[in-house]
């Protein structure tokens, strides 16, 4: 059964089908209180009769006495009957006439007193009359007239009521089927063409406003999904591409197909698999569950690795990448993840001074008296200010010149802000719109092993 059927069937059985049986018993107890009250009337009527009928007989001296006396209840639909001291008749009057077709005659009813006079009984009289004589023409008219009205009154009643409630359950329900018809749209993908609908119930408008915000949510979800598979390719090139780029210098004869470059195509792989493991990791909200290998390794010869790797790329680019590690340290942390760090701010470093004059790029790391830095400095577009504390956001990009050739922002800097909160690591940004950008990665005392037995590069 559809909806608006369905409200107006209860409307029905709420309303008008109460509405009818009080409508029946209102004439009912109406038809009863007034023939109550007619029945009442009638027995003062007949007292009264019995009392003037009673001073008639003692007052007349003669049956023509009585008969003159009599016109006094002409007009009264009763039997009279005299009687003398020894019960014999001495006069009759008789005007009880059957007026109800519906009266029987075990309805005629007769009342029969005595005449006191001087504490002495000189006679009696008998009173016969119809048990509903009462009801006259005009009682009967009245009382069926009152009844028809109520009738009456309950069928429009009860139509207005079912036009209402037609009415009612229209309103009710347009709004309904409205939300129905945008769930179809939103079922079939379509999240921005919703016409969603408003009404003077709270539920349904707390409906329409869940609903578009479900639309939004999904169209949210479509537009992450879209851009899925170019994040994915944003994270899974640069690996796939330093490869491609030291496969063709060897096959140019540019660089050896030596030990050293071979190793670098291995790390590359193996830096590869990595990613694709973490790939589906860096969308749970819970960065804890990434796996966490930890080992000990030297800073400076991973930072070299990665610039060796990578160095293909920014020269295929025409941007300079330049490296400085003035010291050696061992660092206790999972290495293939800030690896994946180091490269990743490398890349954005890259698209950000891709195609500008004297472009480069600044790795390199520092120390204080109880943190290691890791610098990624560029000299690139920069970032504007309102968009610092949105740049580490899931899928968001700036709204700038790396857009729209190279993906921007997106995944990069979010599996970077992830591994940061994984391994510990305060990432810091300092940017200036078309001077450039640096970002730096703060590493703790606690994830730093043999501090004290760095020695500058300079001294060796």
């Amino acid at each position: 059964m559809r909806f608006k059927n369905k409200v107006t069937q209860y409307f029905v059985t709420a309303f008008i089908f109460p509405f009818i049986i009080l409508s029946i018993l209102s004439v009912i107890l109406f038809s009863n209180t007034f023939h109550d009250y007619l029945t009442g009337e009638q027995t003062k009527k007949f007292e009264r009769l019995e009392l003037l009928t009673k001073q008639m007989f003692l007052n007349a001296s003669s049956p023509k006495d009585l008969n003159r006396y009599l016109w006094y209840i002409a007009e009264e639909k009763v039997d009279i009957t005299f009687y003398d001291q020894e019960g014999d008749i001495q006069y009759q009057f008789s005007n009880a006439v059957d007026r109800s077709p519906f009266t029987r005659k075990s309805d005629y009813l007769e009342k029969k007193s005595a005449v006191i006079q001087d504490g002495r009984k000189i006679g009696s009289i008998t009173i016969g009359y119809y048990d509903d004589s009462y009801l006259s023409p005009a009682a009967l008219n009245f009382r069926n007239t009152l009844a028809l009205s109520i009738a009456l009154s309950a069928i429009l009643a009860c139509i207005i009521g079912f036009l209402m409630s037609h009415y009612f359950s229209k309103n009710i329900s347009s709004p309904v089927l409205s939300l129905s018809k945008n769930t179809d749209l939103i079922r079939s993908g379509k999240y921005e063409d919703l016409d969603l609908p408003r009404s003077n119930f709270f539920e349904i408008n707390q409906l329409s406003m869940d609903l578009g915000y479900l639309a939004k949510a999904l169209d949210l979800q479509k537009k992450i999904r879209t851009s899925y598979a170019q994040d994915i390719s944003h994270e899974l090139r640069t690996p796939i591409t330093n490869m491609q780029l030291h496969l063709e210098a060897m096959e140019d004869g540019i660089i050896d197909c030596d030990k050293d470059n071979i190793q670098i195509l291995l790390g590359e792989i193996h830096r590869l698999n990595g990613l694709i493991k973490d790939l589906k990791q860096s969308f749970d909200d819970d960065a804890s569950k990434m796996n966490y290998v930890e080992s000990t390794f030297e800073i400076s010869e991973m930072l070299s690795q990665i610039v060796d790797s990578i160095g293909p790329r920014f020269l295929r680019n025409d941007v300079q990448l330049q490296f400085d590690a003035p010291f050696e340290m061992e660092i206790t942390t999972d290495e293939d993840k800030l690896r994946t760090m180091v490269y990743n701010l490398l890349t954005n470093g890259l698209k950000a001074t891709k195609g500008s004059e004297n472009a480069h790029v600044k790795l390199g790391i520092t120390r204080t008296s109880n943190r290691l830095l890791i610098h990624v400095k560029d000299n690139g577009i920069g970032i504007k200010p309102e968009d610092l504390t949105k740049i580490f956001d899931r899928f968001y990009r700036v709204d700038d010149a790396r857009n729209t050739k190279d993906n921007g922002y997106g995944l990069g800097l979010s599996i970077v802000k992830n591994i940061a909160d994984l391994l510990g690591i305060k990432v810091l940004v300092h940017s200036k719109v078309n001077l450039g950008t640096e970002f730096i990665l703060e590493m703790d005392l606690d994830h730093i092993n043999g501090l004290e037995l760095y020695k500058a590069k300079e001294e060796k």
